[in-house]
This record gives C-alpha cells, sequence and structure tokens, in this order.
C-alpha cells in the first residue's frame, strides 16, 4: 500500500530522508493515548503482573510522554487534511511505500538501545492501521490481546505504553490513518532547544563524538546527530537522556527512511514550489520517483492529479 504524509515543509524529508516522530506534548489530539483505568485494572487482575496496579498506570502515563508517532493516510485527496497538514494546499504529500518490508521497515536503521534486565520495549516497524472507537482505549476492547501470554514474556506493560497510541476517537475516522509508533530514544538526529539544560555526561559524550552542531535560526537550536554515536551504550545513554525533554514541544526527533520509500511527490494546488526542477536528492534516489500536480475539478468538491511535465517545461493549472 502506498501511504501519504502530508507536510507543509518537506525539504529535510526530500533532501536528507529526515522524518519527525511527534512526541506526544506535540500531537494535535488532547486525547491521544488516554485509556480507560478500569479496563487496565480488569487486564491486571487477570493476570499476573508483580508491579503493584497504581505504578503500572502512571508507568504507562509517564512513559507514553518518550512514544513518538509517524503519521500517514491512505488519502491523497482530502481537503480537510490538505488544509490542516500542508499549509492551505501550499504544501505536499508524499507517497510512502509501505509494501515488502525488511526488518527496518520503512526506515534506513533502527536503533535498538541497550537496556538493563529490567527493562523491555516492544519495538516494532510495523506501520499500525488506526481502530476509531467512541470509547477510549481498553474500555470494552480488553479482551481483544491474549494478554496473559505478553505477561508470561514480561511484556505487558510496555505493551501498554505503545499500544495505547493505536486508537482515537472516531472523529478523526476521516484521517484513514495508519501509524509508525517509536520510542523517541530511537531517533536518529534531534533538532534540540534545551542543550543548555542536559546532563553533563551526556553533553560529554556528545561532544566527544562530535555529534553536536549548533544553528542559529536566529535562535540557538543545537541538532545532534545521534547515529555519530558508534558506542552503543554511549548512544543509548545519551539517547534516553535527550528523550527526557520530549515534554518541549519544539523538540523534534527524527528518523531516517529508507531508500526507494519515497515513490511520489504531490505538490498541493496551491504550491509554488516546482519539484520537478528541485535538487531533492534523497527523494531522486528512487528512479521511480513521480511527482503529480493537483488540479480541481470544477463540477464536483473534489481535486484532480496530473503527472508534472519534466524538468523546465511550464504548465499551467487550472
Amino acid at each position: 500500500m502506498i501511504l501519504y504524509k502530508y507536510m507543509p515543509e518537506p525539504h529535510s524529508l526530500l533532501d536528507e530522508g529526515y522524518i519527525r516522530a511527534t512526541q506526544l506534548s506535540a500531537l494535535n489530539d488532547p486525547f491521544e493515548a488516554t485509556f480507560c483505568k478500569e479496563g487496565i485494572e480488569r487486564i491486571y487482575d487477570s493476570t499476573n503482573i508483580l508491579v503493584p496496579f497504581e505504578q503500572v498506570v502512571r508507568h504507562i502515563q509517564v512513559s507514553s510522554q518518550r512514544v513518538g508517532v509517524i503519521s500517514f493516510t491512505e488519502a491523497k485527496d482530502n481537503l480537510l487534511m490538505w488544509s490542516h497538514y500542508a499549509n492551505d494546499h501550499k504544501g505536499i504529500a508524499v507517497g510512502i511505500d509501505s509494501r515488502n518490508l525488511g526488518a527496518n521497515g520503512i526506515f534506513e536503521s533502527l536503533f535498538i538501545p541497550v537496556y538493563g534486565d529490567e527493562y523491555y520495549r516492544p519495538y516494532s516497524t510495523e506501520i499500525h492501521s488506526i481502530s476509531y472507537r467512541k470509547l477510549t482505549r481498553y474500555r470494552t476492547d480488553y479482551l481483544d490481546y491474549d494478554f496473559d501470554s505478553l505477561t508470561k514474556g514480561g511484556f505487558l506493560i510496555e505493551f501498554f505504553v505503545f499500544d495505547v497510541f493505536k486508537q482515537k476517537s472516531d472523529e478523526w475516522i476521516y484521517e484513514k490513518e495508519h501509524r509508525s509508533i517509536l520510542a523517541l530514544e530511537q531517533a536518529e538526529r534531534v533538532i534540540f532547544h534545551d542543550f543548555d539544560d542536559l546532563d553533563a555526561e551526556a553533553v560529554r559524550l556528545l561532544k566527544e563524538y562530535r555529534a553536536v552542531n549548533e544553528r542559529k535560526f536566529p535562535h540557538p537550536i543545537v541538532q545532534i546527530d545521534l547515529f555519530e554515536i558508534t558506542d552503543i551504550i554511549s548512544r543509548t545513554y545519551c539517547a534516553f537522556k535527550i528523550a527526557e525533554f520530549s515534554f518541549n514541544p519544539d523538540n523534534v526527533y527524527l528518523f531516517k527512511i529508507g531508500n526507494n520509500k519515497i515513490v511520489s511527490l504531490i505538490e498541493g494546488y496551491r504550491c509554488d514550489e516546482n519539484y520537478s526542477d528541485m535538487n531533492i536528492n534523497f527523494a531522486r534516489s528512487n528512479p521511480a520517483l513521480k511527482i503529480w500536480e493537483t488540479h480541481l475539478d470544477r463540477n464536483h468538491y473534489t481535486l484532480k492529479f496530473k503527472e508534472a511535465p519534466p524538468s523546465g517545461d511550464q504548465f499551467l493549472k487550472d
């Protein structure tokens, strides 16, 4: 399936392959990651979790802050999403090939941190189709899984942390959303606003591996390239410390898409950019990349798409 990512400003993705996994504090739905506490308690009572119940609930609430979501949609022609997520039709929709995924899914690579024995995070490269319901997670669907088998593996509590991101209110059903749900400490690059408050040992390691670049936009912003840290334990330590600042919605956690996963670019109807003429190096690494223009259907409230002319040609939109 080709999934689409609406974007107001796509150059980080098209030039270098980086896409944001948005943390809870920056998501636009205030009900994100909410769940029915009574439903969790019913699951808890039916399993053999040794941790006190209130501690389980607290762990889900705290750990969900360190989860990032990359949202895609089946719909390339949704008028509302073009307005909301693509700068009033001035941006683009990027087509991502989600078929025939390997071990890293749609990503070039996916860092797996090293934890102590007491930790487990159910990393998955799967892209999940969102379910839409009127009631919050686990209110009525607490029998949907074999929770007992997860308990035996010691995985259940961390499973909850990611699972609460797989359901939304049915008010959002028009988005036809699919999600990649990731741990923020897996990020390859972070655009970071809180460097002055970062743990001293993490700062030392980042500088030792030359993983820090200061940029001014006009305010100082630190770009942290975690992929530069070759020692897995050092990278895990730094990544965890940086993920603790996910409460700041301005911090941007970036993951790198795999080569050839970008298969199409759809220019919004009001897009001023001509992507056919641009040196979008990463996107063009796929020789099969197609670029489309958007036009209005003058008889219906729908959009039409036409493949863009070759570089240098001019085409007048309807």
